[in-house]
């Protein structure tokens, strides 16, 4: 070693890790996980197969609607919808198929946290749906016209000359409908 090189000091000394003491491996023991009734429900979901009935059987559509908005009633929502025709619904009713909504010694209404089940005939429901249907198409009708009429929203370009116009189009591609649940 030269006499310029720095000799390095010992560092402290490496632990050796002592091996670990035999553990007994014991098959594991699949302990059955008890979950209290409803949990992980959604306690407003009304099972298809009984909304299916109501539709078929009864003619009818149900709706959770809002009752009361923090204790106090919703008036304008209520008149909303008794306006398109939503009537509360009542124990008893439809063969008492949504009564397991509510207390057995429940009478009345079916109310839970501030909404209350209300049903309509189905005519009404599809009436509405076609409503829905054309105001969809009109609208996606105004915004094709807007811009093939070079009225597009935003651009303040000059969008109104034959040659604009002529290299302005819609390409339109017709997905796979989704089906809507009724």
């Amino acid at each position: 070693m030269n006499e310029t090189t720095e000799r390095k000091k010992p560092g402290p000394k490496p632990r050796i890790r002592e091996a670990a003491p035999a553990v007994e491996v014991r098959e594991a023991v699949r302990v059955k996980q008890r979950t209290r009734r409803g949990a992980g429900h959604d306690p407003l979901q009304i099972a298809r197969d009984i909304l299916d009935r109501i539709w078929n059987d009864f003619g009818a559509d149900l709706q959770w609607n809002t009752d009361t908005i923090l204790g106090q009633p919703d008036v304008v929502g209520t008149t909303n919808m008794s306006q398109q025709g939503w009537e509360p619904v009542q124990t008893g009713m439809f063969d008492g198929l949504v009564d397991y909504l509510v207390p057995r010694d429940h009478k009345g209404v079916i109310l839970y946290q501030g909404l209350r089940l209300d049903w309509r005939p189905k005519e009404l429901t599809l009436e509405a749906r076609e409503e829905d249907r054309q105001n969809a198409r009109m609208a996606v009708g105004v915004e094709e016209a807007k811009l093939r009429g070079g009225q597009i929203d935003g651009v303040t370009l000059e969008t109104n000359t034959p040659n604009v116009r002529a290299k302005t189009y819609i390409n339109k591609e017709r997905l796979a409908s989704v089906p809507i649940p009724h």
